[in-house]
């Protein structure tokens, strides 16, 4: 079925593809929603528990030196400001998903992902749906910045990162602090 979609030629179209694999593959225990119309620089919206993370959802088919090159920047460059929470990379061809806060790629315009090697630098982000379940346990701190001159709006906290997940903004109407 991979093969196929490696078939997929329009970039537009593989995306689409590759979104409704994400739809499939975030069924675990998560409510997955699409925001109407295109403007939002995410894909996908996630709860957990109550809690909402942003996530923009990547694919790849592209192999280079024995892992796979993936874009992670918008059509203007690299991604500025807050634009979401994760970036979900879907290596096609092996059928593995890699799910990544935002502050790991920050700035970055490409990633290479390394599937086989279990000590790759995003390597412990394979199938890293946790990270997106765990959000309910942790809250959003304002004074948790963890990139230094950070412009972002969302910080994401070291313990958060350290786990794989990054803070979602409080709800409002909860009463957990």
């Amino acid at each position: 079925m991979n093969e196929l979609a490696m078939k997929i030629k329009h970039p537009k179209r593989r995306g689409e593809w590759a979104e409704l694999k994400f739809m499939a593959a975030a069924e675990q225990g998560l409510c997955v929603t699409m925001p109407w119309g295109e403007t939002a620089q995410y894909d996908f919206v996630v709860e957990h528990k109550g809690r909402f993370v942003r996530v923009q959802v990547k694919s790849t088919g592209f192999k280079d030196r024995g892992g796979y090159s993936c874009s992670v920047r918008g059509s203007r460059g690299a991604y500025v400001g807050d634009p979401f929470d994760f970036v979900a990379i879907y290596v096609v061809l092996e059928d593995v998903w890699f799910v990544i806060p935002e502050a790991v790629v920050h700035g970055r315009w490409s990633v290479a992902v390394y599937p086989g090697l279990k000590k790759s630098k995003y390597g412990r982000y394979r199938e890293n749906w946790e990270a997106l379940k765990m959000l309910s346990a942790v809250s959003y701190q304002p004074s948790a910045i963890s990139r230094q001159g950070s412009q972002s709006p969302h910080p994401i906290s070291q313990r958060a990162r350290d786990k794989g997940g990054a803070p979602s903004r409080s709800n409002k109407n909860s009463n957990s602090p």
